[in-house]
């Protein structure tokens, strides 16, 4: 409903003049307690922008609202849908969106409190089903995004494992069935070495991949780092795990795939740099994590390596789908450095 300065106001309602002022506090306060709480909305201009105008959306639904429909169940808004998708690309946390929720709730409930002859009970009302209207919808297609990012690398890791057991072991063993073709009867010495020497090889590539499969992440990523390198015996190049500060029990999502990311480092050390050391570093502060994975190797030019190649498709969307930044830093002939930064989250006030 739009009122005009004409009219009277209805119960419970303002005049537009009086209206614009509310919103124009409601938002200068919003942005205050944000800064304070160090929200990540306000940092970025295209997010601080979509971020502003929801709002006051948000706010101008809750004072149009009629009374007779506030026993409804709020009806989801398309623009929170849009608002879920842009934010989960946007690399926007939930949390930091709850946090505006939550602000937002708390201070137009204020300032509409100071206001003469409000009526606080249909206004709250009004408020708590507009932001709902907005934040369901956004949430559910925020997790639909990070779903389809799951599913991405989850189909990533399966072509991963396809290829290892194409290239790795059932190419290793057609070597062998040649060699045993070659002269099946009598073979030579060497011929026998060089079969031995293959199926060796074999059985090494078969608990490596072994390995790969039966790590999780059960209670602790530090102890599951450590149990997967000691588990690497075969490996040319030595791994060394060092851990910083107080290690802390993730959610198990977000231990689960980092953990994913720091075995795709370490196995790139491993098998394309040509490294004959390894550090895995995790430092704990605060809540916060980042895992270092260095090593000695070649490096290689960043520019001269295709899209997708050595994992880094599949590592960057574990990453965001944990909320944590992916850096990588390398130069050919001076090792590479992979930094997986996991922030801390402060309680919702």
């Amino acid at each position: 409903m739009n009122l005009r300065d004409d009219q009277p106001p209805a119960p419970g309602r303002v005049s537009l003049s009086a209206r614009e002022s509310m919103l124009d506090d409601i938002m200068a306060r919003l942005i205050e307690r944000l800064e304070a709480a160090g929200n990540p909305l306000l940092d970025d201009p295209e997010v601080y922008a979509q971020f502003s105008s929801e709002a006051r959306s948000v706010i101008e639904r809750a004072m149009d609202m009629p009374n007779e429909t506030l026993s409804v169940p709020p009806v989801p808004n398309e623009s929170g849908t849009h608002m879920g998708v842009v934010r989960a690309r946007q690399q926007v946390h939930p949390h930091d969106s709850l946090q505006a929720a939550a602000l937002l709730f708390d201070v137009a409930i204020t300032v509409a409190g100071e206001q003469p002859d409000q009526d606080l009970i249909n206004l709250t009302r009004a408020l708590n089903s507009s932001i709902m209207s907005t934040l369901v919808p956004a949430s559910t297609a925020y997790v639909n995004v990070l779903l389809e990012r799951l599913a991405v690398a989850h189909a990533e890791e399966r072509r991963r494992i396809s290829r290892d057991v194409h290239d790795r072991i059932a190419h290793g063993i057609a070597v062998a069935i040649q060699h045993v073709r070659q002269n099946p009867n009598n073979p030579s010495e060497a011929q026998t070495n060089v079969l031995l020497e293959l199926l060796e090889r074999l059985m090494i590539e078969t608990s490596e991949i072994a390995i790969d499969l039966r790590h999780t992440v059960d209670e602790d990523l530090d102890v599951a780092v450590r149990d997967y390198v000691a588990d690497l015996r075969s490996a040319a190049a030595e791994t060394e795990v060092v851990t910083v500060g107080t290690p802390v029990k993730l959610p198990a999502g977000v231990q689960e795939e980092a953990f994913m990311v720091v075995r795709e480092a370490i196995r790139n050390a491993q098998r394309h740099a040509n490294a004959t050391t390894i550090t895995v570093t995790l430092t704990w502060e605060e809540g916060s994590l980042q895992i270092d994975v260095s090593d000695d190797g070649n490096g290689y030019q960043r520019e001269n390596v295709r899209s997708g190649a050595l994992g880094l498709t599949a590592a960057r969307e574990r990453a965001d789908l944990i909320g944590a930044e992916l850096h990588i830093r390398t130069k050919n002939g001076e090792g590479t450095v992979i930094t997986l930064r996991i922030p801390g989250r402060p309680q919702l006030p």
